[in-house]
């Protein structure tokens, strides 16, 4: 299920987002944009995260934005090169000289695609 307009509103003034991967309590905070509708999140430090190995792993989590926790599935992220810069430029806008480590090749590697779950 995509997000809606909505919810994309509320999240997108948010500068971070709470995730967890499965039925854990194990929960990481994290950067993430929003690019065409879809929310991305990157693993600074690439696929040997293991808060992405366990999100791609399991599928699907929670995620908390703001004072809100929204039932989510995960999908590494297949964007074409377009898109691939299009999530750089929004992690510039939106983090300035901190979106560097968002913006390595390790963490393009490590992009995730959050989608709500329903």
């Amino acid at each position: 299920m995509a997000w809606s307009d909505a919810e994309l509103e509320t999240i997108d003034d948010e500068p971070s987002l709470v995730l967890s991967a499965g039925d854990t309590d194990e929960e990481v905070e994290l950067g993430f944009v929003i690019v065409g509708g879809r929310v991305y999140v990157r693993a600074y430090s690439g696929t040997d995260s293991a808060w992405f190995q366990a999100a791609r792993d399991v599928g699907a989590g929670r995620v908390e934005i703001g004072s809100d926790t929204y039932e989510v599935t995960f999908a590494v992220a297949s964007a074409s090169a377009d898109e691939v810069a299009a999530i750089d430029a929004a992690y510039v806008e939106k983090f300035g000289g901190m979106a560097s480590i968002a913006n390595s090749r390790d963490a393009r590697a490590a992009t995730l695609l959050i989608t709500a779950a329903g």
